[in-house]
């Protein structure tokens, strides 16, 4: 071949294509290897990519697999760190935690498998978000199963949770209180039903003490209005008012 004629065809300097061609000859190939075609057009690409220890059956490089899966990874461990911050704090339901987690920018399937991992670890579980809800707003406020099963509807509690949850405090009849059934399960939910009689009863004594002096009328209009704010039933009210002599 005539160097020169060729490389003013190819309108490039017979210098640098010489130099060219006698590094083929050189080398014995028949075309540039792969460190003269990175000279020549491109970068020389890394080899462990390439490498049959680093690609998985699909042909995808696993390095190249786990840069992408890293962020992911770092986002999960983030929004499962502050969903355990905000039960740290106080016991929160699933849908409190999703509406919290949502406003602070994850995304809903990072959600979903946070809460899921929290829950196989025993940090988040509904019914025991209700049995401490209702328990507290029992001691505190002498709520109702029934006002409390309202405010666990709002709180996104699922009907099933909230009723496991309630019957723990309240036992099997978690519809209303001051009522005994002849079908109790057993003597234990008949004793649990009367120490809840008497602490609705020991409450609604302080509350009465409250308007002592007070025409009875009024007495009686108090006494039944603070018992409907808690959500009692009339059965429960009118037992209580008798009780109490009003």
């Amino acid at each position: 071949m005539n160097v020169t004629n060729t490389a003013s065809k190819l309108n490039i300097s017979s210098k640098s294509f010489s130099y060219t061609a006698g590094r083929r000859r050189h080398l014995g190939q028949g075309r540039p290897t792969g460190k003269l075609r990175s000279n020549l057009w491109h970068e020389v690409p890394d080899e462990s990519l390439y490498d049959s220890k680093s690609i998985d059956d699909w042909g995808v490089n696993r390095d190249m697999q786990q840069s992408y899966k890293a962020p992911q990874e770092k986002e999960f461990e983030a929004c499962k760190a502050s969903a355990a911050g905000s039960l740290a704090y106080r016991p929160h339901s699933r849908s409190e935690l999703t509406t919290k987690l949502l406003d602070k920018g994850f995304d809903k399937a990072t959600i979903e498998r946070a809460l899921n991992r929290l829950q196989e670890l025993g940090l988040q579980s509904d019914v025991e978000f209700v049995t401490i809800f209702a328990r507290s707003k029992w001691r505190q406020s002498r709520w109702a199963p029934s006002r409390i099963r309202i405010e666990l509807v709002r709180k996104g509690v699922s009907p099933e949770d909230i009723e496991h949850g309630l019957r723990e405090v309240f036992g099997t009849d978690a519809h209303k209180l001051h009522v005994h059934t002849e079908d109790a399960e057993s003597n234990d939910a008949t004793d649990s039903s009367k120490r809840l009689d008497l602490q609705l009863l020991e409450s609604a004594h302080r509350q009465a003490h409250l308007t002592r002096g007070m025409p009875s009328e009024t007495r009686r209009r108090r006494m039944v209005a603070w018992l409907q704010r808690r959500g009692h039933s009339w059965d429960t009210i009118s037992s209580l008012l008798r009780e109490l002599a009003l």
